[in-house]
């Protein structure tokens, strides 16, 4: 087969409509690359964004969950003795009403894994109840082992809030005797202020939350 043998005009008029013929291709490929790229990039970022919010919802399920059970323990029958032994408006002995919260925190943080802890402390931030997770079971804390918490930044500000109210602390390290507990342990904690009959503000209800479970979420969605 002979070739054409192209010189002077004749081979500049052939390379113009070679490449000519050849540009249209060219940018058609990279465009079917670019908006191949812009596809796949706005569909995992709508991926993403759907699995951001759908972790965010459960999270915020979980806490109006936690929230929930902490107000329906605010009311039971024990918690509010306990409240009116402490304020003078049954005749009560606190240390007998204290006995039966400790019955019903035992119980409570057996039925909740994710509960480290459940207090009830009195408005001078001493606790009066508390019942802690020790591996797998609950651990009721004697009374000389029950730790004066006037100190700390979420007695005072628990206190603030009205009885039905529920506040929520910052993620922060458990602080045990003075010191940050270790081995280190995450926690966010729930409160509510419980009132006597009379209206009157005898203590705070708080349950200590395990933070893990929050981190394990937030892990999982940034892939870690």
């Amino acid at each position: 087969m002979r070739f054409l043998r192209l010189k002077g005009l004749s081979f500049k008029i052939y390379i113009a409509f070679l490449i000519a013929a050849a540009v249209p291709v060219t940018v058609a490929g990279l465009v079917g690359i670019h908006y191949s790229l812009e596809a796949l990039k706005n569909e995992t970022l709508l991926h993403l964004e759907y699995e951001v919010s759908s972790r965010a919802a459960g999270l915020g399920q979980f806490f109006d969950q936690v929230t929930g059970e902490l107000l329906l323990l605010s009311n039971t029958p024990v918690v509010n003795d306990l409240a009116n032994s402490i304020g003078g408006t049954i005749q009560l002995a606190p240390a007998v009403a204290g006995e039966r919260v400790e019955r019903l925190f035992t119980g409570f943080v057996r039925a909740y894994p994710y509960v480290y802890q459940v207090r009830f402390l009195g408005t001078d931030g001493m606790e009066i109840v508390r019942v802690d997770r020790r591996g797998e079971r609950p651990y009721v804390v004697p009374r000389k082992e029950l730790q004066d918490k006037s100190g700390r930044y979420y007695v005072h500000e628990g206190l603030e809030h009205e009885p039905g109210q529920v506040y929520v602390s910052p993620l922060d390290l458990n602080v045990e005797h003075g010191v940050i507990e270790q081995p280190e342990r995450p926690v966010i904690r729930f409160a509510t202020p419980i009132t006597d009959r009379t209206g009157v503000k005898r203590g705070l209800l708080i349950i200590n939350l395990h933070a893990e479970f929050m981190l394990g979420q937030i892990q999982e969605m940034a892939g870690l």
